[in-house]
C-alpha cells in the first residue's frame, strides 16, 4: 500500500456516536471541578445531556467500565435547586432524576453537582452529589480532536 502507514496517524481522543464526539475517562475518577478542567484542556466540555436517547446511549457505552458513573455539566452551585448547564449557562432543559434521590428535591448545600448513576437502578439516572466526590467523566465536542506526537 502506498501512502502514510496507519500507525503514523494521530490517536483519536474522541469517538463519534450520533452527531457528536465523546471522550470517556475509563479508569480515572476526579472531582467535578477537575472533570470540567480536564475536558476544557482537550478541547471539549463536560457532557451536556439533552434527551433520554443520549443518556441511555452514552450510559450503555460506559456501563462495563471500571467506574460506570460519570459527571455531567449540571450543578446548582449558583442557586440552590436551580440546575444550570456549565456548557450553555442556562437552566437544564432535560433532567431524569433517580427515583430515590431526594437531593434534587430537598435542597442541600453539600450536594450540588450532577452525575449519572449507572449502577443502582434498572436505568441510568441523574443524581446530585458533592462536587468533590470522585467520579469518572465524559467530555463532549462537536468536532473531533486528535493528538499527535512528533519525535525530534
Amino acid at each position: 500500500m502506498i501512502g502514510i502507514p496507519e500507525e503514523f496517524f494521530p490517536q483519536r481522543l474522541f469517538e463519534k456516536f450520533g452527531n457528536r464526539y465523546y471522550y470517556m475517562s475509563r479508569d480515572v475518577k476526579v472531582s467535578w471541578y477537575s472533570a470540567i478542567h480536564n475536558c476544557h484542556s482537550i478541547g471539549g466540555h463536560l457532557i451536556s445531556l439533552t434527551d433520554n436517547v443520549t443518556l441511555h446511549e452514552v450510559s450503555k457505552r460506559v456501563k462495563n467500565n471500571k467506574y460506570p458513573n460519570y459527571w455531567i455539566d449540571l450543578s446548582d452551585l449558583g442557586q440552590e435547586g436551580e440546575y444550570v448547564s456549565m456548557t450553555s449557562g442556562r437552566r437544564a432543559k432535560f433532567v431524569d432524576w433517580c427515583e430515590n434521590d431526594t437531593s434534587a428535591i430537598k435542597p442541600s448545600t453539600a450536594e450540588n453537582c450532577v452525575h449519572i448513576d449507572n449502577t443502582i437502578s434498572s436505568r441510568p439516572c441523574m443524581k446530585s452529589i458533592s462536587c468533590i466526590d470522585f467520579q469518572s467523566y465524559i467530555c463532549e465536542s462537536q468536532i473531533p480532536r486528535t493528538i499527535s506526537i512528533v519525535a525530534p
